[in-house]
């Protein structure tokens, strides 16, 4: 059991730009994503950059101009410059040889700066998927955080997060952790204590981890636990003062809230999501969602920040044609099989554990031809023909790979 007190957990917000760094890791590796785990007050992006690249670090200088490079790299992303972006990262990822992140043995379970680092080059190299970044590259980065997802260094779950969240971002959702998918994080408030339980996330990881739950949930049409999610992250775990995660919080309590009925009140949201990105011209966050809410979120932008609403248009134009192609080349590469109507309609009345009789009267088809539907979907889907219920249902829960949006 891991007792913290809140402070701990999420930075207060810090008002003199010379401690802005106070409580970044000591070995100032950052984190995977420095900009998502740094940035605290909006209009200060800049003035972080430019206060990690003149810090002296005599202990490990190499880690200190990587991690200058990676908020570089992050940030640039955020603000939609692409070409930058990709070139810092796959320059960085391919700068930390495989040496330097060498998986130890169990008993020696011990990261470097370096694993880190590289894994935040990897996730950036992943989330540029949706920018047209070439297959090979996207290849070798899913490839390293694999690797570090099975192994016993204390990243391996920030690995395994990001895995998630890249899959979720081109609408694959065929290999979600349970406790992504229940949003369970194994934490718990007494007081102004948090306590994280042996197999908990870890507090470093909390945003990302509920981030991932809000998206998987609101993804499967299911707003109101999406919601449930984010208040309790909000009020119960005190997550409010790390500008990205924020952001998206606002952007999915909108959806959600649209999703449920309530367009007044998911609109303060997406204003509020505005506000915050404004100052640091992180427009891509914005951008990918430009379409949401009927395109009130353009609308929103526009009222709000006007030198941001060209911005957006740009970022997003294209977006989703390119993350259809992305998607439907995904599940070819994985040997993707599609279903007919009708055979998609039968595999799920079945998974609800009915019978073939009941089916075939429902459907008023023959018996037989549930039978033999079920066997050609049964070839598609890899499982044997007589498959329980239950085994049906997570065969299809695989197959359903896109999330709401792709549709």
């Amino acid at each position: 059991m891991l007792e913290i007190h809140l402070a701990e957990l999420v930075p207060k917000t810090l008002r003199d730009a010379k401690v802005l760094l106070a409580g970044f890791p000591a070995d100032f590796y950052l984190g995977e994503n420095p900009v998502s785990s740094t940035l605290i007050i909006p209009g200060y992006a800049d003035k972080t950059f430019k206060r990690i690249s003149t810090m002296k670090y005599p202990k490990d200088t190499r880690a200190l101009r990587r991690a200058e490079a990676l908020y570089d790299a992050w940030l640039s992303f955020y603000r939609g410059d692409i070409e930058h972006a990709q070139e810092k990262a796959v320059r960085l990822f391919e700068e930390i040889g495989n040496q330097e992140t060498k998986i130890p043995g169990k008993s020696k379970a011990k990261e470097s700066p370096a694993h880190v680092q590289k894994l935040g080059a990897a996730y950036l190299i992943c989330c540029l998927a949706r920018y047209g970044i070439p297959h090979f590259r996207i290849d070798a980065a899913t490839a390293y955080m694999r690797r570090l997802k099975e192994s016993s260094l204390h990243c391996a779950q920030a690995a395994a997060i990001d895995l998630v969240m890249h899959e979720m971002s081109i609408g694959i959702m065929s290999d979600i952790p349970g406790w992504i998918k229940n949003g369970e994080f194994g934490v718990g408030r007494v007081g102004d204590r948090l306590l994280f339980c042996e197999d908990a996330v870890y507090p470093e990881n909390i945003y990302a981890a509920v981030l991932a739950a809000v998206q998987y949930r609101n993804y499967h049409g299911d707003y109101m636990k999406s919601l449930s999610i984010i208040d309790t992250a909000q009020k119960v775990y005190g997550m409010r003062s790390v500008i990205i995660g924020d952001v998206y919080f606002e952007i999915y309590r909108a959806l959600n809230l649209d999703g449920l009925g309530f367009p007044e009140e998911a609109d303060i949201h997406l204003h509020r999501a505005v506000q915050l990105v404004k100052k640091d011209a992180l427009w891509l966050v914005i951008a990918e969602f430009i379409g949401a809410s009927n395109g009130r979120l353009l609308s929103i932008v526009e009222e709000d920040a006007p030198e941001g609403a060209e911005r957006c248009k740009n970022i997003s134009n294209g977006f989703f044609d390119r993350i259809r192609r992305t998607h439907d080349d995904e599940k070819g590469r994985r040997g993707f099989k599609k279903l007919t109507d009708q055979e998609l309609l039968v595999m799920q009345m079945l998974s609800e554990g009915r019978r073939s009789t009941d089916v075939a009267r429902e459907l008023c088809i023959e018996p037989g031809t549930v039978k033999y539907h079920k066997m050609h979907a049964a070839q598609k889907l890899g499982i044997p023909t007589d498959a329980s219920p239950r085994e049906l249902k997570e065969a299809l829960e695989h197959y359903i790979t896109s999330a709401v949006w792709m549709s």
